[in-house]
């Protein structure tokens, strides 16, 4: 398939779906792009305050959604990790009212590199805390 059709057919998927899913993915979008460019050249803390600067113009969104929207669109940005992504959806979920955390949890095994995954926690109020990961 060429890249024309490719781009077209994703256009029309994209113009396919309802106004707030398509305002959800813009947003999710700058906020993950946000989230990159900002772990390339910033402190952490200094990540999750612009982070969370970009998120504050994103629509209010359920929490299923949110993380569609983030996973989706980080295919879309290069080495979006899954600290990138997690940063990402903890903002935008803050931004709907819940309440969660980024985890990072790191391991080595014998003379192996080590190895790091990021997640988001996420405690509701009708159910156990569930753990949503995202990325690699």
């Amino acid at each position: 398939m060429t890249f024309g059709r490719v781009l077209l057919r994703r256009l029309k998927r994209f113009a396919a779906l309802s106004a707030a899913e398509r305002a959800l993915l813009r947003s999710a979008l700058l906020v993950v792009v946000m989230a990159r460019v900002a772990l390339w050249i910033l402190p952490l803390g200094v990540v999750r305050r612009a982070v969370a600067r970009a998120a504050s113009v994103a629509p209010e969104a359920p929490v299923d959604e949110t993380v569609w929207a983030v996973k989706l669109t980080s295919d879309y940005v290069p080495r979006a990790t899954c600290l990138t992504q997690a940063l990402a959806v903890q903002a935008l979920l803050s931004r709907s009212g819940y309440a969660s955390r980024v985890e990072i949890g790191v391991a080595k095994e014998g003379a192996q590199a080590f190895e790091a995954h990021a997640w988001v926690m996420i405690a509701r109020p009708w159910t156990t805390t569930r753990d949503y990961t995202v990325g690699n």
